[in-house]
């Protein structure tokens, strides 16, 4: 939604500041995820997670220099195109987050159960 306030003849600013808030406090809750999987996931499922979180922050990144950069007389082509790809990549590392999550519970539902 903020790079969708900053594309066109006008980019609405204060719009895009308030995604972007709405970004960075959505990344916080990313990160404290990914915590906690470092601390109690298993390794795969905590690296795909860390690779979705580093996607994200990068975008975030792209898109607060996008804005800042909002007058630009080339329309800031450098900073859509690097945000184009970014969401493909995220989206990408959000599918292997998903498939190593997937996989790590699977493993879990093969172990035999303890005795109580």
């Amino acid at each position: 939604m903020a790079a969708r306030a900053l594309v066109g003849d006008a980019p609405d600013v204060a719009e895009a500041d308030r995604r972007l808030q709405v970004g960075q406090d959505q990344l916080a809750l990313v990160q404290a995820a990914w915590a906690g999987l470092a601390v109690e996931g298993p390794e795969s499922v905590e690296q795909a997670a860390h690779s979705v979180h580093l996607g994200l922050h990068s975008m975030h990144t792209t898109l607060l220099a996008w804005r800042d950069s909002s007058a630009a007389p080339d329309r800031n082509v450098n900073f859509v195109e690097r945000h184009a790809v970014e969401v493909t990549t995220v989206s990408e590392r959000l599918g292997g987050f998903t498939s190593a999550a997937r996989t790590a519970l699977d493993d879990t539902d093969l172990l035999p159960s303890r005795p109580d």
